[in-house]
């Protein structure tokens, strides 16, 4: 008997993971932040600096979950990673007063994806692959 693993005879892997543009790092996480007021009819970003929550620029944020309902009316448009560990919430206020979202522990979900992808120049870049 041989002690050698021949393996399945093929040349390349028929299904290859693209090299680029994929998640390379997620990660769920709690920050404690205090939002200040919203002014009336508008959006405003209010920068949160979170020690130690180790986001960096280029850095996803896919979801965020505050501590509590926010008052209606009052709600996250997106967010966005700034610098190293600092993340701006864009908040909207639909109302015809100010309103302050929730102080607590928000729940962030944090993506890090690869190298971003260099489109083709034909094909389509999900078709290249």
């Amino acid at each position: 008997m041989s002690a050698s693993n021949p393996g399945p005879s093929i040349a390349t892997n028929p299904q290859p993971q693209a090299a680029i543009g994929n998640i390379y790092k997620n990660a769920v996480v709690g920050a404690s932040i205090t939002p200040a007021s919203v002014a009336t009819v508008t959006t405003a970003g209010q920068s949160f600096t979170i020690t130690g929550l180790g986001v960096l620029v280029g850095d996803q944020i896919s979801a965020i979950n505050p501590p509590a309902i926010t008052p209606a009316g009052v709600f996250v448009v997106g967010a966005t990673v700034t610098a190293t560990d600092t993340v701006q919430i864009v908040w909207a206020n639909v109302t015809a007063g100010s309103l302050t979202p929730p102080a607590g522990v928000y729940t962030f979900e944090v993506n890090r994806p690869q190298a971003l992808a260099t489109l083709p120049t034909s094909g389509g870049y999900l078709n290249s692959f």
